[in-house]
């Protein structure tokens, strides 16, 4: 059977690319699932401290995994370990694609 609203077949998989993303953005609104490098963090010292300890830093490559519910944490994978950031954290830090994975 094919469905005519997508052109796919009963039964077939359908792989679907991650968005491409130019220029920088917030972390807050950076695609899930997609390697990013860390362009900047837009705070001042305790800002800074607070992401450092959490491994975020300029030049770290981390993957947003998923957004909580609401306005909920985003939770980040970052060198293997998951953490969860507020959404207030996440819009000061802005990411870049790092290109193909």
């Amino acid at each position: 059977m094919i469905f005519p609203e997508t052109g796919t077949v009963a039964g077939e998989i359908t792989v679907r690319k991650a968005p491409l993303m130019t220029g920088t953005q917030s972390l807050e609104t950076a695609p899930a699932g997609v390697p990013l490098r860390v362009a900047a963090i837009h705070g001042g010292r305790e800002v800074r401290a607070r992401l450092s300890a959490l491994g975020i830093l300029p030049g770290t490559t981390l993957r947003v995994v998923n957004r909580g519910p609401l306005g909920g944490p985003v939770l980040v994978d970052v060198g293997g370990t998951r953490v969860a950031i507020g959404r207030g954290l996440a819009r000061k830090v802005a990411v870049s694609g790092t290109g193909p994975a």
